[in-house]
């Protein structure tokens, strides 16, 4: 089910939410967590303050949503894309799937500096940011695994874990240089490098993980 479609079933009171939700993630990457008041989000939201209070009556919940609901459109966004893949597709599109969310939704990006920034200072950020980082991770490996059953490579869980991790911190790199940094590429021509470069470090992953084997 795409991102669409599941929109499409929400009902009248959940897309409200959804939009509000939305609104605040365009409040959050312009003015920051603290400049965003309930009163921004109804204004961008095109909505009554009240209605924005009936939904969250705490404005200090509303970022943590906000993350939540990003988190949960990239995996609906990353099981729709990699339906039906196995081993080196399925682990190229998850991180593709990454990439592309953030380079089509750069307000979704800004937020997720904010949410570093709080995991760094409050603990239930940091907890949230935990999961995430789990639940990423989880799938990075069970992609891994299927490499190691299609390629027929003895199964080694430490170099399962590490390249999981090598990939995770790249692929979070990645993203960061391409909105902070000054470059010529349009966002295709920065795809496809870090395309060819994560199917390069895939490749070496399993020449050595074989090496390892025979060795």
């Amino acid at each position: 089910m795409n991102l669409e479609n599941a929109l499409e079933k929400l009902t009248k009171g959940q897309k409200t939410a959804q939009k509000i939700l939305e609104a605040a993630a365009r409040c959050i990457s312009k003015v920051g967590v603290e400049k965003t008041s309930v009163t921004n989000i109804a204004k961008e939201a095109e909505l009554k303050r009240s209605l924005i209070a009936y939904h969250f009556p705490k404005k200090a919940e509303i970022f943590y949503k906000v993350i939540i609901s990003i988190t949960q459109s990239i995996v609906e966004m990353r099981t729709s894309n990699t339906l039906n893949l196995k081993g080196k597709d399925k682990l190229q599109q998850v991180l593709l799937t990454y990439t592309d969310f953030f380079y089509q939704n750069s307000h979704y990006f800004n937020c997720y500096l904010h949410f570093f920034y709080m995991s760094s200072i409050d603990e239930k950020y940091r907890k949230l940011n935990d999961q995430i980082t789990h639940n990423s991770l989880e799938v990075l490996k069970e992609a891994i695994r299927e490499i190691y059953d299609t390629e027929k490579i003895p199964y080694h869980e430490k170099m399962m874990n590490d390249f999981a991790e090598l990939l995770y911190q790249r692929l979070i790199g990645v993203i960061m240089r391409y909105f902070s940094t000054n470059h010529n590429f349009s966002t295709e021509q920065y795809r496809q490098h870090y395309l060819e470069i994560l199917n390069n470090e895939i490749e070496l992953f399993v020449r050595f993980s074989k090496e390892k084997a025979r060795a």
